[in-house]
């Protein structure tokens, strides 16, 4: 489906609103937005308004295997979906998918203790030696783009296999790596192919929980992309100090990624179910560990490997992505990158105690986490008891623990960046440490709050919010060394301290106030011009598919339409029985206007024809209740 065309889910609940307004009971606003939007009919997310059109025997399996059915989304009755997971198993997959994405990082961040080391061994200067990890922090941030339309065809799974295998060999070659542009170019390709978890794990947690658990397990996922950086150095200090060659910090990587591989193998099915328009056959296991064959037969289009920056004109994905990239960029990049250089002049430390001075950031990203995963979710959950009934509170009551998580990394950088420069020459003491535990703690709950409300707010582009903010703080974070050292050098930590602390208050926290107070705002105002448009255009999509449908006969269908139309008419047949007119309207309006974008692609005819038929079975089954119900 071409991007602009594509609407938030609000766009086509107010459509309905006008389509059905003849019908008994029409479905709420929220009820409406079980359409995956990224990936036309075959949703992967059907939410809590499809779940009064459910059999009673789906009733009975909910019940029996949830025992509740105020569940959102509603999941399936095969044993594959992920929500009807045991729960070891989902938590089991969480730990794999949040360890790859910390590895994305952890290595990224690793060599740093041994930026010394290097220099002497590849004859460069430390500066130069630490564009390793730069180069590495630019490519975490682009390469998602190519794995997420990949993972989408043919499944998570897969991906993480080429993901660890490949991270695995490279990791290898830079072992045995005797040049900077040589040890430069493996540390390139080992980024590319460790970063696929680090973008895609927000899609897998939405894909496996539920809503009302959304918040603790996005923040163990955010949690683990936070600990990279400073675990990395951390633990790695130790290696290349006690063995005196920080070659084998590669090796022990090598080790990680050949362990990760095993762990998948055992633990990590797969998560990408698509439940509306494809056929799932064999056992559960079988599909969850033994299929290796595209899983979405929908052709992949280039644009899908851009598309995650398309979402730049959401404002309640942008804004929060610019300030909490504001945020990493001074709490995990600069905190991260710039310790060797500022402590080895001044406390003249070696590898491994270069390393311990990361243990406050693990501390405080811990205690943050603490803060704002249970936190978070309480928050949420205490505000909808208030509120009774299925009512909801709006995404925005979430960003009401963001300004606790922004006033404790300025209070943080400020201890670090007045103590540190109190410090006497060649004299340590814990203080700026405690400074770093506090941001530290402060980043990961703006993490864990910003991300999960852009989530919330767009559940239909989960896993493109995820490539998005990657790419944004990955962009900032390759950015920032490079100008870092100047502000260090020429304000002193006490005064960097001051900026980034303005930095932020002027371009994180005020930002976010007028989300917190507009944002809800703005996403109904783009739903009501969104549906005004599609109104406009409504003539047109009916008149294109009736010349369409003119044409059909002529035509035979391939195997894969044939059984989208039978999916499609087996939707249709079950919605009439069960009375809900109104999703049957739903499902022909979105038929249409893919009708409508595919002709305006100039695709091939047989799509072309395909989609005018899809919206006709629609149309028929429409027509058939009105007239069964008529009076």
């Amino acid at each position: 489906m071409d991007d602009k065309d594509e609407t938030t889910t609000q766009d086509f609940a107010h459509v309905q609103k006008q389509r059905i307004n003849q019908s008994p009971e029409p479905l709420k606003e929220e009820e409406l937005n079980g359409a995956d939007l990224e990936l036309g009919p075959r949703a992967t997310y059907i939410t809590t308004g499809a779940a009064a059109g459910i059999s009673q025997e789906h009733r009975d399996y909910l019940l029996q295997r949830h025992g509740t059915l105020d569940l959102d989304p509603i999941p399936s009755m095969d044993p594959a979906d992920p929500y009807n997971w045991p729960t070891w198993r989902k938590n089991a997959n969480l730990v794999c998918v949040a360890f790859h994405a910390m590895m994305t990082t952890f290595t990224a961040s690793a060599i740093i203790p041994v930026y010394e080391y290097i220099a002497v061994d590849l004859d460069c200067s430390i500066q130069t030696a630490s564009y390793l990890t730069s180069l590495q922090i630019c490519i975490l941030g682009f390469a998602p783009l190519f794995w997420k339309p990949i993972s989408n065809r043919y499944g998570r799974r897969p991906v993480w296999f080429v993901s660890t295998i490949g991270s695995l060999l490279f990791n290898v070659g830079c072992a045995l790596c005797h040049s900077y542009s040589s040890m430069a170019v493996c540390r390139a390709f080992n980024a590319f192919f460790i970063s696929p978890a680090i973008a895609i794990g927000s899609g897998v947690v939405v894909e496996t929980y539920f809503k009302r658990q959304r918040g603790k397990y996005m923040g163990i996922w955010t949690l683990l992309v936070t600990l990279g950086p400073p675990a990395g150095p951390f633990f790695m200090g130790f290696v290349g100090y006690q063995t005196g060659n920080y070659r084998w910090i590669y090796w022990i990587l090598a080790m990680v990624n050949g362990l990760q591989f095993i762990c998948y193998i055992f633990f990590g099915p797969e998560t990408r179910y698509i439940r509306q328009g494809v056929r799932h056959a064999g056992s559960a296991f079988k599909q969850e560990f033994l299929t290796f064959k595209r899983i979405d037969p929908m052709p992949l289009d280039p644009w899908e490997f851009l598309h995650p920056l398309s979402l730049v004109r959401y404002a309640s994905i942008l804004v929060p992505t610019l300030a909490y990239t504001i945020v990493f960029g001074f709490t995990s990049v600069l905190l991260t990158v710039e310790i060797p250089q500022l402590f080895v002049p001044k406390f003249g430390f070696n590898p491994q105690q270069i390393g311990l001075q990361f243990l406050g950031m693990i501390v405080g990203s811990l205690i943050g986490e603490q803060l704002a995963g249970r936190g978070s979710d309480f928050w949420m959950n205490k505000r909808a008891r208030k509120m009774g009934g299925d009512r909801r509170p709006p995404a925005e009551h979430r960003l009401w623990l963001s300004y606790g998580g922004f006033l404790l990394t300025m209070v943080g950088l400020l201890v670090f960046g007045i103590r540190l420069e109190q410090a006497p020459q060649g004299h340590w003491n814990v203080t700026p440490i405690v400074g770093i535990a506090i941001a530290a703690a402060g980043n990961q709950v703006v993490t864990t709050v910003i991300v999960t409300y852009a989530v919330d707010c767009h559940t239909e582009h989960a896993a493109s919010i995820g490539v998005f903010v990657n790419v944004i703080r990955s962009t900032w974070g390759f950015i920032g060394p490079f100008w870092f050292p100047d502000m260090l050098a020429g304000l002193g930590p006490s005064g960097s301290g001051g900026v980034m602390a303005g930095v932020i208050f002027a371009c994180s926290w005020l930002p976010i106030a007028l989300l917190h107070w507009r944002g809800e705002g703005w996403r109904d105002r783009k739903a009501a011009v969104s549906a005004q448009e599609a109104q406009a255009e409504y003539p047109n999509m009916i008149t294109s598919a009736e010349r369409l449908q003119q044409a059909l006969d002529s035509f035979l269908w391939d195997h894969r339409l044939l059984q989208q139309r039978k999916a499609a008419f087996e939707n249709c047949e079950h919605e009439r029985v069960a009375g809900e007119q109104a999703l049957i309207f739903e499902h022909a309006a979105l038929a249409v206007r893919e009708a409508l974008v595919v002709a305006q692609q100039q695709t091939t005819r047989n799509e072309y024809l395909a989609k005018g038929k899809q919206y006709r079975e629609c149309l028929s089954c429409c027509t058939l209740t009105e007239q069964q119900e008529a009076p």
